[in-house]
């Protein structure tokens, strides 16, 4: 079955997981695409998690991993941003590629 953001992230933060459980509970949830949906998810594996909303020169201040809702798609960063950024982007169209970036390309608007 193919990742979606949640069993990303949870592999991210290096949480033990069955791929079969996890996917079923993503598919299942009525909110999976939204970051309510994610945080209720993150939330049913005791995961503290909380949404921000920071300007674009403070996101380097986030400590990776950490989910990114960039216009209507998820993203995955795994490592710090700056010139050696590895995202993993999480929409319909090409979910679970690998996308290495600098800061600016993640800020697209």
């Amino acid at each position: 079955m193919a990742k979606n953001v949640f069993t990303t992230f949870l592999e991210a933060m290096k949480v033990k997981y069955t791929s079969s459980f996890s996917n079923k509970l993503f598919e299942e949830h009525p909110y999976k695409y939204t970051l309510y949906g994610l945080s209720q998810l993150l939330n049913s594996y005791h995961i503290d998690n909380v949404g921000v909303k920071i300007s674009d020169k403070d996101i380097n201040k986030l400590e990776p991993p950490f989910v990114a809702h960039i216009g209507t798609d998820f993203v995955v960063v795994i490592c710090g941003i700056g010139k050696n950024t590895q995202l993993r982007l999480m929409s319909s169209s090409k979910c679970g590629q690998e996308l290495h970036c600098s800061q600016n390309r993640i800020l697209i608007r």
